[in-house]
């Protein structure tokens, strides 16, 4: 389905209240953000408000977009052009001659039709149905706003590096999994990396998505578990260098645990 006909927006709270360039504005410039991006949501092109020709009445770009917006938002005409010209000069929205965009928005509808051709394709298509969600996300990997699609639970990996890339980009469910298990966000992500190589060495390969996403809950909560006790980032991982080194510590009757640390 493409975005536009969504009934909602693909809003992440979390991005939202912590977006370095909107925390610039202010609560009007804010409120006017708002309901630009529900109108840009239902817009042709996505994330697009484009001014046409019956539309340039003025010199001033974003005084012909106050005035077109004027019709659609419950605010004084003063306060749309004014709040516009802040969200553009702190670069939250584009200005490009006769059209302002949402960046984030253009991209994730970009990103919807790749996803939407990919999985057209069939089943025997689905790993590259996978490598274009991958690739897709990749060109917006720095971007500071971020939106969740739901992934298809029932996809089975068999490459790790692939399952570890989809954890790392389904925010929401980072995010949901971080709150269940009372983390920091970026302990979930450090800890991703961590599974999906213990599950690659162990040969746990061909679960569905769900399956692992599962196990990952239930494994980190042991992880954290372990590491409660110590402040700051979770420990780091033991190498099997360092599990042999402690056997033949114990065997030689020495407690590894009583290792002096500098």
């Amino acid at each position: 389905m493409a975005l536009r006909n969504q009934p909602y927006i693909p809003l992440y709270v979390q991005d939202f209240l912590t977006d370095e360039k909107l925390i610039e504005c202010s609560a009007q410039a804010t409120g006017v953000y708002i309901r630009l991006m529900c109108i840009m949501h239902k817009s042709e092109p996505y994330g697009t408000i484009l001014l046409k020709q019956k539309d340039k009445q003025n010199g001033k770009q974003t005084l012909n977009f106050a005035l077109k917006l004027a019709k659609h938002l419950p605010y004084d005409l003063n306060i749309i052009e004014s709040s516009l010209d802040e969200l553009i000069s702190e670069g939250v929205i584009i200005l490009e001659e006769d059209r302002i965009f949402q960046k984030r928005m253009v991209k994730d509808n970009d990103i919807s039709d790749k996803r939407a051709k990919a999985g057209a394709k069939g089943g025997k298509f689905a790993q590259a149905k996978v490598k274009a969600n991958i690739q897709a996300n990749s060109e917006i990997e720095n971007e500071d706003e971020t939106e969740y699609e739901s992934k298809d639970e029932n996809f089975v990996f068999t490459d790790l590096d692939l399952l570890k890339a989809e954890m790392l980009n389904s925010e929401q469910w980072i995010e949901i999994t971080a709150m269940s298990l009372k983390t920091e966000i970026s302990n979930i992500k450090s800890l991703i990396p961590v599974y999906c190589l213990e599950q690659k060495s162990k040969g746990k390969v061909g679960s569905i998505f769900k399956e692992y996403k599962s196990h990952f809950y239930n494994w980190s909560r042991i992880k954290l578990k372990d590491n409660v006790s110590q402040p700051g980032p979770i420990r780091k991982e033991k190498t099997e260098a360092d599990i042999m080194r402690e056997k033949e510590e114990r065997i030689k009757g020495y407690d590894p645990s009583k290792r002096p640390t500098y």
